[in-house]
């Protein structure tokens, strides 16, 4: 009785770690680059440096001449000194869904993103921009 429970309950478990794995594994590229956009997102509202991952490790922006390594810096001293209430981060990006559009290994990504500063009631807009990118798959995933 008590081994029946036992492997029903190990197999159950099984199954609910196995169907996250499996759904993005059968995902489709379209969903797997808006899934990478999202994570950068979280990350950065998290206060997390690992939101620069989604930019390849020789990434130069043309506008700013900010690379990844720029901006994991910038994310980690707003981070420490930029906190909100309860110590939170002080900043909040938001987008719209991505418009993504996949070539082989290649993507375009299409959104607007905004950043609103979190330590003020509802949160200030600090700017606003359209972004498009293009993001290949490599050995990291998505990047751009």
């Amino acid at each position: 009785m008590y081994a029946r429970t036992i492997f029903v309950t190990l197999a159950l478990a099984a199954a609910i770690l196995a169907v996250p794995a499996l759904r993005r594994r059968l995902a489709s590229d379209e969903a797997k680059v808006r899934w990478r956009i999202a994570d950068a997102i979280a990350d950065f509202n998290a206060g997390n440096t690992r939101a620069a991952d989604v930019l390849a490790h020789g990434f130069i922006d043309e506008t700013s001449g900010m690379s990844r390594d720029d901006l994991r810096a910038a994310i980690a001293f707003a981070a420490f000194h930029r906190r909100g209430p309860g110590g939170r981060f002080g900043y909040r990006l938001e987008s719209d869904e991505p418009i993504v559009e996949v070539d082989g290994d290649t993507a375009r990504a299409n959104l607007r993103l905004r950043l609103l500063d979190a330590r003020r009631e509802p949160g200030a807009l600090v700017w606003e921009c359209a972004v498009e990118g293009e993001l290949r798959r490599g050995d990291d995933g998505w990047q751009c």
